[in-house]
């Protein structure tokens, strides 16, 4: 058994998953093993992965059927005996020292996660663009208050540069044939950890606008995806006051569904997503005495909350915040166009 399995989830990524697999067995830290799970690939992936297995005992090729990420995420969490573990998407890649970096790091400071930095990378762009974490945390503080844990998940919650203890999130739920379960796996391990910190290196590669990312390529269809994984973490948090900083992080990805909504249905309120976002702000109503009691903003931001989380007006507020990110939109366009002309 090594000490840390490298989870690689696979679907249609011929064309970028030798870049990923170089930058894992070229690891400073040898200790690992590397789960290639095709997820029913129609393309070349899994002869590529067989060819390396071939050549390094570490890669391991785990054929099942489609279901999507979170199938993938759900089936490794389960099967997986290493103490740790972390989620290379095939298309991004590690920075040599990256596990070596995390795992020291954790074993060091007995960690259940441990946060790095990572590098934006864009197709054509040759330079290579940090991005920090997350403001107001201090590297290598560990963290064991559980309000103070929580603070994490207001920064990315992509699984770049991330390691987790296994056992925290070995009964975690995740959805099928859904984009964006990464976000479930973060916020289910925030709730679960005990001690937490964070490197400020980049330690990851994040491919950012290859063509089909779940991320970059945003439409109408991906609106349900939204809803979905925000319910699938939203019911697995206690809702109790020790998890008031995540309640208010699962708020305020309520008001960004409702801005995803504003930027990409077209049929505002009439089309077949908005059942789905409107679940999401019924549902976090149930939190709605601890949300209110914890508030920390200012006074139209508590107008706006107190709007949602009323059970006879929530539905005009949702309306309304999503028409008034739409108006506040169309005219940064015009502004921007009449700027460019002048």
């Amino acid at each position: 058994m090594a000490n840390v399995t490298v989870l690689v989830p696979m679907y249609n990524v011929e064309k970028y998953v030798s870049k990923c697999l170089d930058s894992l067995i070229s690891q400073t830290y040898k200790d690992i093993e590397i789960w290639a799970v095709n997820d029913g690939s129609p393309d070349n992936s899994r002869n590529i992965v067989l060819d390396y297995a071939a050549k390094d005992s570490r890669v391991k090729l785990i054929d099942k059927e489609n279901g999507g990420y979170g199938s993938v995420l759900q089936m490794g969490i389960k099967k997986i005996k290493s103490p740790y573990f972390l989620v290379c998407d095939p298309d991004d890649w590690l920075e040599p020292t990256a596990i070596e970096k995390l795992y020291n790091f954790s074993l060091k400071s007995n960690l259940d996660l441990a946060v790095g930095d990572y590098y934006d990378v864009f197709v054509g762009d040759k330079n290579k663009h940090v991005v920090h974490f997350i403001k107001n945390i201090t590297p290598h503080k560990v963290y064991t208050e559980e309000k103070d844990i929580q603070r994490f998940s207001f920064g990315a919650v992509s699984p770049h540069a991330k390691l987790f203890r296994t056992s925290i999130v070995k009964n975690i739920d995740l959805p099928m044939r859904v984009n964006y379960t990464d976000f479930i796996l973060y916020i289910y391990a925030l709730t679960n950890a005990k001690r937490v910190s964070y490197i400020d290196i980049p330690l990851a590669n994040y491919l950012k606008d290859r063509p089909n990312n779940s991320v970059t390529n945003v439409n109408p269809s991906r609106l349900k995806d939204h809803a979905m994984v925000w319910n699938g973490a939203f019911n697995q948090i206690p809702i109790k006051n020790e998890n008031s900083v995540i309640l208010q992080r699962l708020y305020e990805a309520v008001l960004g569904n409702l801005i995803v909504y504003s930027l990409y249905s077209t049929d505002y309120f009439h089309d077949k997503y908005w059942k789905y976002i409107l679940d999401t702000v019924r549902e976090v109503r149930k939190a709605a005495p601890i949300l209110k009691s914890n508030f920390n903003g200012s006074i139209v931001n508590k107008i706006i909350m107190n709007g949602l989380l009323n059970e006879k007006s929530y539905i005009r507020y949702s309306r309304n915040y999503v028409l008034y990110v739409s108006k506040k939109n169309k005219l940064r366009k015009t502004i921007k166009k009449i700027r460019s002309k002048s």
